[in-house]
């Protein structure tokens, strides 16, 4: 049985891989195929750009709350996390980009103060994080224009502006799925670029 195979490849027993494949189908990341057999979903365009749709808006409004809610002492703490995040671009240190970037988004969501949408937020981030652990490697070329969107987000957010919160971070987001999207290529992989 391919479950007691994989368990033996990871060197556990086959109820954690049997736990593990019904939440990785319970969240969508696994589909019976045509076959009845078991396959992670197609990273395709089309899923790079409804998964960035839904997390723009739910995002955009997580700016739009935090700019009025976020307390001075995380703006400030922020800012030392943009600016570390602007050293480490300009060094190629694109890791620790990549975790300054998930720190302001989950700052911002926690910042919104809205259990609710930190839920969908969580749900989704399991999504997202598939797209990223494909495109993250290959984007490098991409970050300087996702940081100049992250210095409008921080700009609205330091002037407590909701609207050019949610517009600058629903821009960011959409501008975000559409740069993974073109990387994508009819194989539903990211495409090799020579710039990445």
């Amino acid at each position: 049985m391919v479950l007691d195979r994989l368990a033996a490849e990871l060197g556990t027993s086959p109820t954690p891989v049997r736990e593990a494949l019904a939440r990785l189908i319970q969240e969508g990341l696994i589909v019976a195929g045509a076959n009845g057999r078991l396959q992670v979903i197609d990273l395709t365009p089309e899923y790079v750009l409804d998964t960035f749709a839904v997390r723009a808006a739910l995002e955009g409004l997580a700016a739009e709350l935090a700019a009025d809610r976020m307390d001075e002492r995380l703006l400030c703490r922020l800012q030392q996390v943009i600016d570390e995040a602007t050293a480490a671009l300009a060094d190629g240190r694109y890791e620790v980009y990549a975790q300054a970037d998930d720190f302001l988004h989950r700052s911002v969501a926690e910042a919104a103060g809205n259990r609710v949408l930190s839920r969908n937020l969580t749900m989704l981030r399991v999504h997202v994080g598939f797209i990223l652990g494909y495109s993250h490697r290959n984007i490098g070329h991409h970050l300087r224009a996702s940081h100049a969107e992250h210095l409008r987000i921080m700009a609205a957010l330091r002037a407590r502006d909701p609207a050019g919160a949610h517009r600058a971070m629903e821009d960011h987001i959409r501008a975000a799925g559409q740069r993974i999207a073109e990387l994508i290529d009819f194989t539903g992989r990211i495409s090799r670029t020579k710039e990445g």
